[in-house]
């Protein structure tokens, strides 16, 4: 069965935003070092799941980005399929690679369906809305944070609601984020 997992940016108070959706926080310390282990576990992945703001802020840079420019990332995110759940998308279109389609309806269903399915894991990047929404119905099998050194007092939360997790793996990056791998159990 193919693995839903969901990567997140967050803060040390655990929110994935600042109070007016701001995520400053991660520029100032998103390194190359963060960029190619983020490129190694997207590795094991066919398919990305993204929410429509995700989608939106993503579009704006990736699609036009090569090898050169994004040596860790780019040849991961662009040729492989995205799901982008949006009841308001008509399209989702990627640059060239035409890769990228709306789930507007049955969200939940479909990806039980897809989890069945032959192929490698999915992963969701950033957003939470779908993140919250997967959890609350037992279809994220790995969280992977990114937790930043930094206290923002208010914004989005991750998680809304008790989630329980099996720690798999740690790791601290030379700028002080350090990544947990979690298994939903």
């Amino acid at each position: 069965m193919r693995k839903i997992i969901a990567v997140e940016f967050m803060t040390l108070d655990g929110f994935v935003s600042g109070p007016g959706l701001e995520m400053d926080w991660v520029e100032k310390i998103y390194t190359d070092e963060i960029a190619q282990a983020l490129g190694e576990g997207q590795q094991s992945v066919d398919t990305f799941l993204l929410g429509r703001v995700t989608y939106h802020g993503m579009v704006s840079y990736w699609p036009e980005k090569t090898k050169e420019e994004e040596p860790f990332l780019a040849d991961h995110i662009n040729p492989k399929p995205k799901l982008v759940f949006s009841k308001t998308l008509e399209s989702a279109p990627w640059g060239t690679y035409n890769n990228a389609r709306v789930v507007k309806e049955h969200a939940l269903e479909e990806m039980q369906k897809l989890k069945q399915q032959s192929g490698k894991d999915m992963m969701i990047i950033g957003s939470a809305s779908l993140i919250q929404s997967f959890a609350k119905a037992g279809l994220i099998d790995e969280y992977v944070l990114y937790v930043h050194p930094v206290f923002v007092g208010s914004g989005a939360p991750l998680f809304q609601e008790k989630v329980n997790l099996k720690l798999l793996e740690t790791k601290t990056f030379g700028n002080g984020v350090v990544r947990l791998t979690y298994q939903n159990i």
